[in-house]
């Protein structure tokens, strides 16, 4: 007879190999095409020139370290720290300092930065690291450079150039719309590089190489509107005031009387004549004595106006006995 401890024994190694079936199936995703395939990347062969002109522009935008490690800082008195700060600062060559500030000032640097320039038109080229993640990024970059009319390549060594040439690592990098850039022959060649290497058609491209293109002086067409047929006053329904009806029907406002013995008309100033009988006579004696003259002409009154022929309920309170 299996006690407790194999029925436990059982039950644990059946689950232990039903987990092992579920493992052994594979779950695949089927998608249609993944955002990656659909991307020109820049192979090595065209890229070479290009990461060579770009490491040539931004090597001398290294700023110096002027400050101690984390290491080397806690071993300093804390009132001694800012003297040995500045100490470190006596040393630095401020005219290399400030040139590779003003080229640092040429580019723009980070994800954030270049898609809000490009948003804005305030770059002439970009070059974009492949190897984002979330891919999305990438796909937006891409998609407002287009909407735009900027060139933007995807580099893959970008990242590395960046943190080799300028001591951190940038997956997005920009160049600057400005008037030195467009003005120095370095800037000139790494934006000619950038167009050529872009899959922009051939008339966005002479748009970007004229920044401020000329006035047109072509005649443009003038589009006459359509003329508006004029609504009849009739069917607007206007309320002159607060008291009167805004929906009157049509017709004449002249009253029409009519000649017909058997309608009575009613008026609002004067009443109409009406022929009231002289004496009590029943129904079937007036059907007898149809001409007889036994009817007489009643005096004109104004009509009065309806009251309903009712009494408001009236309720009694009754005291409840206590």
């Amino acid at each position: 007879m299996a006690t407790i401890a194999d029925l436990k024994k059982q039950e644990k190694e059946r689950k232990r190999k039903e987990k092992q079936k579920k493992d052994k199936q594979k779950k695949v995703k089927i998608l249609l095409s993944k955002p990656v395939e659909n991307r020109e990347v820049l192979d090595s062969g065209n890229s070479k020139e290009l990461e060579n002109l770009l490491e040539s522009l931004l090597r001398p935008a290294k700023l110096e370290t002027f400050k101690y490690s984390w290491s080397e800082l806690k071993k300093i008195p804390k009132d001694k720290r800012r003297e040995s700060r500045k100490g470190l600062m006596i040393g630095l060559d401020k005219e290399k300092y400030m040139k590779a500030k003003r080229i640092r000032d040429n580019f723009v640097f980070g994800t954030n930065s270049i898609i809000r320039s490009l948003e804005r038109g305030k770059i002439l080229c970009g070059i974009v690291s492949p190897d984002f993640d979330p891919a999305m990024v990438t796909d937006h970059i891409i998609s407002v450079s287009k909407q735009r009319g900027i060139p933007v390549v995807l580099l893959p060594e970008l990242n590395s150039i960046c943190k080799r040439c300028l001591g951190f690592p940038a997956k997005a990098l920009g160049l600057k719309r400005t008037d030195s850039i467009i003005s120095d022959d370095g800037y000139k060649n790494l934006k000619n590089q950038i167009l050529a290497l872009s899959d922009l058609p051939d008339e966005d491209l002479k748009q970007i190489n004229s920044s401020k293109s000329p006035p047109s002086h072509s005649k443009s067409k003038l589009r006459h509107p359509k003329p508006i047929t004029p609504t009849p006053r009739d069917l607007i329904l206007k309320r002159p005031n607060k008291s009167s009806r805004c929906f009157v029907p049509g017709g004449s406002s002249v009253e029409v009387s009519m000649d017909n013995s058997d309608f009575i008309s009613f008026g609002t100033s004067t009443a109409s004549k009406v022929l009231l009988p002289t004496s009590k006579t029943t129904c079937s004696e007036t059907d007898d004595d149809s001409d007889s003259d036994s009817y007489v002409e009643a005096p004109s009154t104004k009509l009065k106006p309806y009251r309903p022929m009712f009494q408001t309920l009236k309720l009694k309170k009754i005291k409840s006995k206590s």
